[in-house]
C-alpha cells in the first residue's frame, strides 16, 4: 500500500505574525482602547459631517426652487435628502453611543477603577445632561425632519398643482419623515436609559451591554 503523502506545514515566522500576536493581556486591551477610540472619532467626523451635506443640500434646492428657470417641483427632494443624510446621521450617532458605553463600563471594568477616570468620570451633572440630550434632540429634529415635513407642506400650498399623485407624494414624505422623527426621539431614550451613574456599578455581571 502506497503511504500517504506528507503534507508540510508552513511554519509561522515573527515576519508572518500580526502585531497582536505579540501583545500580552494588557496589552491587548489597550490595543481593543486605542482602536475603539479611533473608531468613535472616525464616526464622529462623519456624523458631523451630514449635518453640513444636508444643510448644503437644502440650500442648493431651495435656490433652484426659487430660480425662475426651474420648476419648483424640486423642492419635493427636500425629504429624501433629508432622510438619507438623517438615517446616517442617526446610524452613527447611534454607534457612537454604543461604543462610549462599551470603553466606559467594559474597558474600565478590566484595568481597574484607578485606570481611565476620565471615561468613568460624569462629564456633566444630572440636570445639564438631561438639558443637553433634550436640547440635542431638538436640534435633531430641526434639522433633518422639520425640512420633510416642511417643504412637501410648502410645495402644495405655494403651487396650483394639486394633482392626487403630487397629494400621495407629499403625503408620503411627511409620513417618512414623521417615522424618521420617532426614530430620533426612541434612540434617545434608549440611550438615556443606559446612562447610568458609575456609582452604582458593582461589577461586570451588571454590564448594560449584557442584557
Amino acid at each position: 500500500m502506497a503511504s500517504r503523502k506528507q503534507i508540510a506545514t508552513p511554519e509561522i515566522t515573527d515576519a508572518d505574525a500580526t502585531p497582536v500576536d505579540h501583545l500580552t493581556g494588557d496589552e491587548i486591551w489597550l490595543h481593543e482602547y486605542d482602536m475603539l477610540k479611533n473608531e468613535t472619532i472616525e464616526r464622529i467626523k462623519q456624523r458631523d459631517g451630514f449635518i453640513n451635506l444636508n444643510i448644503v443640500a437644502i440650500a442648493a434646492i431651495v435656490g433652484l426652487a426659487l430660480s425662475s428657470a426651474v420648476n419648483p417641483i424640486v423642492i419635493l427632494a427636500i425629504p429624501w435628502v433629508s432622510l438619507c443624510f438623517g438615517w446616517a446621521y442617526l446610524a452613527n450617532d447611534e454607534k457612537v453611543s454604543a461604543l462610549g458605553l462599551y470603553t466606559r463600563y467594559h474597558l474600565t471594568m478590566v484595568f481597574g477603577s484607578e485606570y481611565l477616570a476620565w471615561e468613568r468620570s460624569e462629564k456633566r451633572s444630572t440636570n445639564l445632561k438631561n438639558i443637553h440630550k433634550g436640547v440635542q434632540l431638538f436640534a435633531d429634529l430641526i434639522q433633518f425632519v422639520m425640512p420633510g415635513i416642511a417643504s412637501p407642506i410648502v410645495f402644495l400650498v405655494l403651487t396650483d398643482n394639486s394633482s392626487v399623485g403630487f397629494i400621495l407624494l407629499a403625503a408620503l414624505e411627511i409620513v417618512l419623515s414623521l417615522g424618521l422623527c420617532i426614530l430620533f426621539v426612541l434612540l434617545s431614550n434608549f440611550i438615556e436609559r443606559w446612562n447610568i451613574s458609575m456609582n452604582d456599578w458593582t461589577g461586570i455581571e451588571d454590564d448594560p451591554l449584557s442584557k
